[in-house]
């Protein structure tokens, strides 16, 4: 087999890329002109007079992406067909801005700051983050202790759970045009309100974001509550302007229980059943399993509780005495009687014991009295 060969003259064994000292294709200058959707600027020169368009703008990183101001200082690079692009962004000035700039964090050795429109993000050599705004607050995370600080003019979290706020309140009212915008509300000096809100929906709804958020399963507001017309109600949710009759505290249920407090410190409590400190003919109320009710429809309309201190009692001593909601304390009133009795014997009289005669006390005769100590371990009811 033979194989034939051709000859190799030199420039097959040359690069195609003509080697040039890029040292002398290097210029600096200032951005006098930047074009974002081409990804380019125009350079004026500092070394001599002199302007070029069509500069490529380039990162400081892989994987950062910035795109410079004019007035901003960069070093400027050519290849052997003469593209120009950006290489280095190179920052001067931080020492004079950190004088004049009370604000601005005087950097030391080691630190970062990233700063635009006046806000900065900020890293200590301590580990520490900031990332604060000029004048309206600031978040820091400590790497020590990993605690996380804040001071803002007001705060929202939102979550699939729901919605928290915290700060002034600002509702979106029509102007004189029509148009909606975001105002503060205030009194009639100026001052404005706060408050602080949670909206908390039943169940996640695999969505970013939060729907049904109008008609949430749980509302608090802490503070002079608005609605969302941006009116200052009252328990009955008409507009008011006297202060005795705005709310101070608001929490409203999806199955309608509305809790309400006045400035005033008036309550108003708005619900479908009630159940005060007493047990209920409800034989599924969640207090009977806890073991904080029993329950016997037997006994009456109202069933037993643990006993607590400062709890009211009713003992009845007369025969004629009935309660439709404790039908056993008629059966209890024989007893007590019985007891009465035995009491009165204890006591003695010049003329002997002294007796206690049943046949006095007619009618719907009981006592009244109040538990003070000992209603550990105790119902209180009809058995």
């Amino acid at each position: 087999m033979e194989i034939k060969r051709r000859k190799v003259f030199p420039k097959d064994a040359n690069s195609s890329v003509v080697q040039k000292d890029l040292s002398m294709y290097t210029r600096i200058g200032i951005i006098s002109q930047v074009n974002p959707e081409e990804g380019t600027c125009t350079v004026r020169w500092l070394d001599k007079n002199g302007v070029r368009y069509q500069v490529l703008l380039t990162q400081g990183s892989p994987k950062e992406w910035n795109i410079p101001e004019r007035g901003d200082c960069v070093l400027v690079a050519f290849d052997h067909h003469e593209r120009a692009r950006i290489i280095r962004y190179i920052n001067v000035g931080h020492l004079s801005r950190s004088k004049f700039s009370k604000s601005l964090p005087k950097l030391r050795e080691g630190e970062k700051l990233w700063e635009a429109g006046g806000s900065y993000i900020y890293m200590k050599k301590n580990g520490d983050i900031i990332l604060s705004t000029l004048d309206q607050g600031f978040f820091s995370l400590e790497a020590l202790t990993g605690t996380w600080k804040s001071e803002t003019v007001n705060w929202k979290c939102i979550t699939e759970a729901g919605i928290a706020s915290f700060g002034l309140i600002r509702r979106f009212k029509s102007n004189n045009l029509g148009e909606r915008q975001s105002v503060n509300i205030s009194d009639e000096e100026g001052n404005i309100y706060t408050e602080y809100r949670i909206r908390i929906v039943e169940k996640d709804d695999n969505l970013l974001g939060i729907t049904g958020i109008e008609t949430p399963f749980i509302d608090i507001i802490l503070g002079t509550v608005v609605n969302n017309n941006g009116e200052i109600i009252d328990k009955k949710d008409n507009p008011t302007l006297l202060q005795q009759k705005q709310l101070a505290v608001k929490i409203s249920l999806q199955n309608g229980v509305i809790i309400n407090v006045d400035k005033e410190g008036r309550i108003s409590l708005t619900a479908k059943t009630w159940n005060f400190n007493k047990g209920t003919v409800d034989s599924i109320d969640p207090d009977i399993e806890k073991g904080l009710e029993t329950y016997n429809s037997a006994s009456g309309t109202k069933g037993q509780h643990l006993a607590r201190e400062h709890d009211e009692i009713t003992i009845p001593i007369s025969t004629g005495y009935t309660d439709e909601e404790h039908l056993g304390l008629t059966e209890k009133s024989n007893n007590n009687i019985l007891i009465l009795q035995q009491l009165a014997r204890s006591f003695i009289s010049p003329s002997g014991p002294c007796e206690f005669n049943p046949a006095l006390l007619t009618g719907n005769i009981s006592l009244h009295g109040e538990i003070t100590e000992g209603a550990n371990n105790l119902y209180v009811g009809d058995d």
